[in-house]
């Protein structure tokens, strides 16, 4: 090989290690700035390990199918991938989940947004969570579904009912001993129309409707009153309003007050009107508890006193307090039906059934205290016809005592066949 063969090949050997040097420390430059492409040349932004610039191309990371992604052996954290079948779209692999988490944009304030499990699914959000709207069978045109918002969610078509919303319990006024005043406040009734509303009571707490002592007021909404009736004297009490509709019932919030412990003669209470209040010397009167005569609210009808021509044993008490042994002792001792007597002590009346025909002395306080002999307020608020009515005081074997209602004079008697008024009463 002549000298200037050797020459030119040293010199291509030198060329050729030169580019391979000056391509080396290029790539060193490159990994420890980024590298950087763009049509430009600039250099890739400091933070960035690959800049990438383009205004009419993208970026493709690897695309594969859902049973690709999962067979990826141990992907490393923040793995990337397009999913191209089922739900498609960017994932990544989450390594302290050790799952896969489908890339998407913000989402509700209970994180993930669920995925829908059926075609035309609707979500909302319910205060706490994301919930879903499950679709109707598709309607065309004006037969399709409306959506409304019902009961604070949406809801295909027509509104569920719930049970009304009762605001309030109104205060407790007019307290009496046997009676108080209250109503309510019903400001939804729940989709469905009212059946009933009032308010319901008892001595113990959180009363229902289940209870017989409640009031029916109608079923119309907004304010209502209520009169709460057939109260005992110095007697606490628990009360709510209520509304009902096909949905169930809902109370308002409860209350509760005592009735005042004096009662009055003239007041409606356990089952008719109190005609008498016991005083001292009176038997069966306690200075600490108020004792007394109901009567009922209403006459009997009329009947003969019975058994005429004959004597009737122990039927001769004409006191306070006689009234009831006389009725026992004429029911046993005369078998006659539908005396006097008979239609008091056989009588259920407002769930009671310890009525009896009154002595001469109890009869002659219904006529002065309830009766038309009564001074007003009272004067004949037991509804009396001006008759005569029997006692249960046997006079003799053909005469009984009454009083005339009529006129109001002293006591007087009568033959046991007349017939005359009846009108029952009760002790409490």
């Amino acid at each position: 090989m002549n000298k200037n063969k050797q020459t030119k090949i040293l010199k291509r050997l030198l060329t050729m290690a030169g580019l391979v040097i000056i391509t080396a420390a290029s790539s060193q430059v490159q990994a420890q700035n980024g590298v950087g492409i763009n049509p430009t040349g600039a250099a890739a932004h400091p933070s960035a390990a690959l800049d990438v610039a383009s205004t009419n191309k993208g970026v493709l990371v690897p695309r594969m199918t859902a049973a690709e992604k999962v067979a990826i052996a141990s992907p490393a954290n923040g793995l990337l991938i397009f999913q191209t079948d089922g739900v498609t779209g960017f994932w990544y692999y989450n390594a302290t989940t050790t799952s896969w988490v489908q890339a998407v944009g913000p989402q509700g304030p209970a994180g993930a947004f669920p995925n829908g499990t059926t075609a035309g699914e609707m979500m909302y959000w319910n205060g706490t969570a994301w919930a879903s709207i499950a679709p109707t069978n598709s309607l065309p045109g004006y037969l399709a579904k409306t959506l409304k918002f019902c009961n604070g969610a949406p809801t295909w078509e027509d509104c569920p009912a719930v049970v009304p919303a009762v605001s309030s319990t109104a205060a407790i006024t007019g307290i009496t001993n046997i009676a108080a005043i209250s109503g309510g406040n019903i400001s939804s009734d729940g989709g469905a129309s009212i059946t009933a509303s009032g308010v319901c009571w008892s001595t113990s707490s959180n009363p229902t409707v289940a209870l017989t002592t409640k009031t029916t007021d109608g079923s119309a909404m907004g304010i209502f009153s209520s009169s709460i009736t057939g109260l005992a004297a110095n007697t606490t009490y628990y009360v709510r309003a209520y509304a009902t509709n096909s949905a169930g019932t809902g109370y308002g919030n409860q209350l509760v007050f005592t009735t005042s412990a004096v009662l009055l003669v003239g007041e409606n209470y356990l089952g008719g009107i109190v005609a008498y209040i016991l005083q001292p010397n009176d038997p069966g009167y306690d200075a600490n508890v108020q004792h007394g005569l109901i009567a009922a609210p209403s006459d009997q009808g009329t009947a003969q006193w019975g058994c005429y021509g004959t004597t009737i044993a122990g039927a001769d008490g004409t006191a306070i307090g006689t009234g009831n042994q006389n009725t026992i002792d004429i029911m046993n001792g005369c078998a006659t039906a539908d005396i006097a007597a008979r239609k008091c002590g056989n009588l259920d009346l407002n769930g009671y059934t310890d009525w009896y025909l009154p002595s001469i002395a109890e009869l002659e306080k219904l006529y002065f205290n309830i009766g038309q002999g009564a001074p007003a307020p009272n004067t004949n608020v037991g509804a009396f016809a001006s008759a005569f009515y029997w006692s249960s005081a046997e006079k003799d074997f053909n005469s009984a005592w009454g009083f005339p209602f009529y006129s109001g004079n002293a006591a007087s008697y009568g033959s046991k066949g007349f017939i005359a008024y009846v009108r029952a009463v009760r002790a409490f």
